[in-house]
């Protein structure tokens, strides 16, 4: 079913029910939060207006990364996709990602951490149906030689609507280690002493815990059986331990 309309109620009586929903933007810009939805070029699936400058910027929460796979391109092409395009940055004045033009639908899935930077422009007197992409979190985020930064938790809405679970993977340089502190745990996570689930179980300790690993990768997920939990993580070099270290928090929301 589709809806046109800004917000949605649903109300039931007597029964339980699980449905999924995504969001569809066909406007010309603005900064999204949903978690996941689908992206259109302004008019989509009819023409687009020539002479037009749309930019998007979808957000995540903290440490998560999103992904976005294409449907459908359909736009001028020109040499150097100079003309009309679709440029996708992680952010404002990062390296390009992609830049598209032409009517041959992209392939691969694009990934940036925290967020996507997108911005779809027309030349005078061109047209073309323009684009449609879907946009959602991974379900894997991996910190690779990074020293410092804050991993949130998806959001609670998404975690109870999804089958698969959300991971996150933290490496560090040989001969160095990885040290979480729990400062507030209730539920929710699984937490692994190596490179992924199959590794050394670790158990979640009462809060506040601190958790050093015995090599250069940790692994966590969240539980499928109850996917809500809520985190703030905090990650950085660990002088006191003396060693190149992920510093993590985690706190229920």
């Amino acid at each position: 079913m589709i809806f046109e309309s800004t917000q949605l109620y649903i109300y039931t009586n007597g029964i339980n029910f699980r449905a999924t929903y995504s969001t569809t933007q066909h406007s010309c810009g603005g900064t999204i939060t949903a978690a996941r939805g689908i992206l259109t070029s302004p008019n989509y699936p009819l023409p687009y207006a020539g002479n037009i400058e749309c930019i998007w910027t979808i957000t995540a929460k903290l440490g998560n990364t999103i992904q976005i796979e294409f449907d459908d391109l359909d736009m001028a092409a020109s040499e150097h996709c100079n003309e009309d395009f679709l440029e996708i940055r992680s952010w404002l004045g990062s390296k390009a990602l992609a830049i598209y033009c032409g009517n041959a639908v992209p392939e691969e899935i694009l990934k940036s951490k925290d967020s996507m930077w997108l911005k779809f422009r027309s030349s005078e007197g061109s047209s073309g149906k323009g684009f449609k992409l879907k946009w959602s979190y991974a379900h894997l985020t991996e910190y690779v030689n990074e020293t410092r930064g804050l991993i949130e938790s998806p959001p609670t809405s998404l975690l109870r609507n999804e089958d698969e679970t959300f991971a996150w993977r933290i490496l560090v340089p040989r001969q160095q280690f990885v040290a979480l502190y729990f400062k507030t745990y209730l539920d929710g996570l699984k937490l692994y002493d190596g490179y992924d689930s199959t590794a050394l179980p670790i158990e979640i300790s009462d809060a506040p815990w601190r958790f050093v690993s015995s090599s250069n990768v940790l692994y966590f997920e969240t539980d499928i059986e109850t996917q809500l939990f809520s985190n703030i993580m905090e990650h950085h070099k660990c002088d006191s331990c003396r060693l190149e270290c992920h510093h993590i928090q985690v706190s229920r929301g």
